[in-house]
């Protein structure tokens, strides 16, 4: 069943699924979409897997929601390093939801997503604003 912006649960915490980081996913990452870098630990996960493992977390669990695009990212933090063997819980929670004073029937909606050590500290904390589709019109 579709969700609309109407529909989303503001300040309410949902798991979003969890990851493992695989030493050699990460590593194949790394070559991949972060050749130039090089971090001050060789073992850790760059940022951006972080990101990129827990983004996608993030948008299976709110793929029934009726997203028109993103609008972007912002606020993205990078606590802990990630390393190889490490899991992490990735969860979110809708923060606003707006309808669109430009764009009748659509609206903007905030979602903060946290991955988490299973200690309870933030490896990585962002935000990504939608467009999204209202139930009912302007």
């Amino acid at each position: 069943m579709m969700r609309y912006l109407e529909d989303l649960s503001i300040g309410t915490p949902f798991q979003c699924g969890s990851v493992h980081a695989e030493a050699d996913e990460v590593a194949a990452f790394a070559r991949r979409y972060a050749p130039g870098s090089s971090p001050l630990d060789a073992a850790a996960a760059p940022s951006l897997y972080t990101l990129a493992v827990c983004m996608g977390c993030m948008a299976g669990a709110v793929g029934d929601v009726a997203i028109v695009c993103d609008l972007g990212i912002d606020a993205v933090t990078a606590a802990r390093p990630v390393h190889a063997g490490d899991a992490l819980r990735v969860d979110a929670c809708w923060t606003q939801a707006r309808k669109s004073t430009v764009l009748p029937g659509q609206g903007v909606a905030r979602i903060v997503v946290r991955g988490v050590f299973a200690d309870g500290g933030d490896a990585i904390r962002f935000a990504v604003r939608h467009l999204v589709r209202c139930r009912v019109g302007p």
